[in-house]
């Protein structure tokens, strides 16, 4: 590869515009990367899998089996509604986008591919109080369905409904069978 080559394959990368600036997703990038080096390739390992959190390292290699480019990464489990799931993957795919990076694929801003901002300004938002209307619809909700409020600030371990964090509050409201599970134990004791 020469850098003429590396200028053509970044023209045909599409961009995606996030607060003004441009990034790579990381599958243009292997797309890239697979033209660049059709009998190269890219090795992703685990480095660390302990306590749901994960960190992982990529590696692009040429086809003379040099390292090009290393890259690496670090999710948590439930740190998003993705990383339920699939943290690990996550992981791999941030890992590979930030190797593919430092060979220079994609690179418009940033190292960092269009998946890992979203999912770095997903995790800031899931650890923000929720909003004023958040704790209204909390309120009614459990006003409507007869539920004390504090089951609500026992299972979110918090002393107000404004303490709640947008992720805790999306669990919350996603599992409320169990809220409403809690709170007739919780009333059968009284």
């Amino acid at each position: 590869m020469n850098y003429k080559e590396l200028e053509q394959v970044n023209t045909e990368i599409s961009f995606i515009d996030i607060k003004g600036k441009k990034y790579a997703d990381v599958a243009n990038r292997v797309r890239a990367f697979r033209k660049l080096f059709p009998n190269g390739k890219i090795v992703s390992s685990i480095i660390s899998l302990e306590n749901g959190i994960c960190v992982m390292r990529a590696e692009c290699i040429d086809q003379d089996g040099n390292v090009l480019s290393t890259g690496h990464a670090y999710e948590k489990e439930d740190s998003s509604f993705i990383n339920k799931t699939s943290y690990i993957e996550n992981c791999e795919t941030s890992a590979v986008g930030r190797a593919l990076g430092f060979v220079g694929i994609g690179v418009e801003n940033d190292i960092a591919s269009a998946q890992e901002v979203l999912n770095a300004e997903q995790q800031q938002v899931a650890e923000k109080p929720i909003t004023n209307v958040m704790v209204k619809a909390l309120e009614e909700k459990c006003k409507k369905d007869n539920v004390d409020p504090g089951v609500i600030l026992d299972l979110c371990k918090v002393g107000t409904f404004e303490e709640i964090k947008c992720k805790v509050y999306s669990n919350l409201v996603n599992n409320w069978e169990k809220v409403l599970e809690k709170n007739a134990q919780v009333s059968s004791l009284k």
